[in-house]
């Protein structure tokens, strides 16, 4: 697993170091502070070291490749350059300690590139190959299971860079077919009760990948489905095919988006459970409910689970961390929380004094 990753001059961000990480982690903080840039640099880092390991290819290139595809923008060719933080004189790097016990891998690595590179990482010290049991996935915030055909058309035949890397790796996962689940199994069950239904392959006679949502004895299109469902529902082929598994790193870009927080708090457990059989699982969250849950799952399991918190302070990005075994604390989250019980207060306060003032002694319900 990622034990630590430090990164300078990555966008927003001028140095930033996720230290002391666990099985779950989770990272916070306001639009625009740079919480999804970290996820994708640790996919398309740790993506590299799975196709390496699988197909065994020059790391240099793979890393590239990978970066690019995972950071596209709609509009433009990405080049690696534009990745370094805007009037940084230093270079871009990333340094990632990783050591995985069950997989018998360590390696600390380091790359770094400029703002002039192109696309082609020439500075790094790859040395060893991750084994092959070793896979990594990215569930980003749209759900793409009404598209699957779609997303890999526009990038593959037309070279639209409207869906990035994280969904077309999702696409190519899904074409996997199914495997025993062992272990896994239980989780496939957990989750289609929070979705209440299952998500179902449905054969087809050309190459095209098709599911559909099935509750009780109906069977509905997926563009029919529930936007949760959608969502979340991605897990279950993926269990079924082993693309998710105890060797897994899993990225999870705002689980809550779509969900009930009913779903958002159930979804949270069911990562709990799988972090908890070695699945490293990286978070990032606007959500109240997915951070309290979180934090009560840590305590009732004595879970270490490491919080970032990214705070904007004059035009710079600083990190807080916490670790959420030891209970919540301020956070951008929680302190939004409270400023809207404060303003709900003020607001009671002020329609009471209103109430007396005028003369009014009925007793107000607050």
């Amino acid at each position: 697993m990622i034990k630590s990753a430090k990164f300078e001059n990555l966008q927003l961000h001028k140095s930033i170091h996720l230290k002391d990480l666990a099985n779950i982690n989770v990272i916070l903080g306001k639009n625009n502070t740079g919480k999804t840039s970290l996820l994708k640099m640790m996919y398309a880092t740790t993506k590299a070291l799975e196709k390496c390991s699988r197909q065994k290819l020059d790391f240099a290139s793979a890393l590239s490749e990978k970066i690019i595809g995972t950071f596209l923008t709609q509009n433009n060719e990405l080049k690696l350059g534009t990745l370094v933080k805007k009037g940084a004189k230093n270079k871009l790097s990333a340094a990632f300690e990783f050591n995985h016990t069950a997989l018998e891998y360590q390696q600390n690595l380091n790359f770094s590139f400029g703002n002039e590179n192109k696309g082609n990482i020439q500075d790094h010290n790859y040395s060893q190959d991750i084994s092959a049991d070793f896979n990594c996935l990215f569930l980003p915030t749209r759900e793409l299971l009404s598209g699957l055909d779609l997303i890999s058309y526009s990038r593959r035949n037309f070279h639209f860079n409207y869906f990035d890397d994280t969904y077309l790796d999702l696409v190519d996962a899904l074409q996997v077919p199914n495997q025993p689940t062992d272990n896994f199994r239980k989780f496939n069950t957990q989750l289609e009760r929070i979705i209440n239904g299952k998500i179902i392959q449905k054969k087809s006679d050309t190459s095209s990948l098709e599911f559909v949502y099935k509750k009780g004895n109906a069977e509905y299109a997926m563009p029919l489905a529930a936007e949760g469902v959608k969502k979340i529902g991605i897990l279950s082929p993926l269990i079924q095919n082993k693309q998710l598994t105890t060797n897994s790193c899993f990225f999870v870009d705002e689980p809550e988006n779509n969900l009930h927080p009913n779903a958002t708090r159930e979804f949270v457990n069911l990562l709990t459970e799988m972090a908890k059989t070695g699945t490293q699982i990286f978070i990032s969250t606007h959500s109240y409910f997915v951070l309290k849950q979180l934090a009560l799952n840590a305590q009732k399991y004595q879970m270490d689970i490491p919080c970032f918190s990214l705070i904007e302070q004059e035009n710079e990005i600083e990190c807080q961390s916490h670790n959420l075994k030891l209970g919540m604390i301020d956070n951008p989250i929680v302190a939004e929380t409270f400023a809207l019980y404060d303003e709900e207060i003020a607001e009671q306060f002020k329609s009471l004094k209103k109430h007396k003032s005028n003369g009014d002694t009925k007793q107000q319900r607050f």
